[in-house]
């Protein structure tokens, strides 16, 4: 299991009494540019201070009673000069 995947499980566990098993999170990488992004995820205050375009790498796990908990772990991008972006 990769470090992530135990971060979202930790979190889960130790600050909602959820259990999930890393086979039951779903990751997805998302690229966002600051003004597609809802104010209310990410303050403007905060956003300010944030790379811009960012990548989040997004877990999601769906529970028995059907209530979805979702984790975001935030990447810098880095624009290359050929139009390319890296993300670290």
């Amino acid at each position: 299991m990769n470090a992530a995947t135990q971060l979202f499980m930790n979190y889960l566990g130790q600050e909602h009494d959820v259990e999930a098993k890393p086979n039951e999170i779903a990751w997805e990488g998302i690229k966002m540019y600051h003004e597609e992004i809802d104010l209310d995820l990410f303050p403007k205050e905060i956003l300010e201070i944030l790379p811009d375009p960012l990548l989040l790498l997004t877990a999601s796990y769906l529970d028995e009673e059907g209530q979805e908990w979702m984790f975001c772990i935030l990447q810098r991008c880095i624009s290359q000069p050929n139009g390319f972006t890296h993300c670290v």
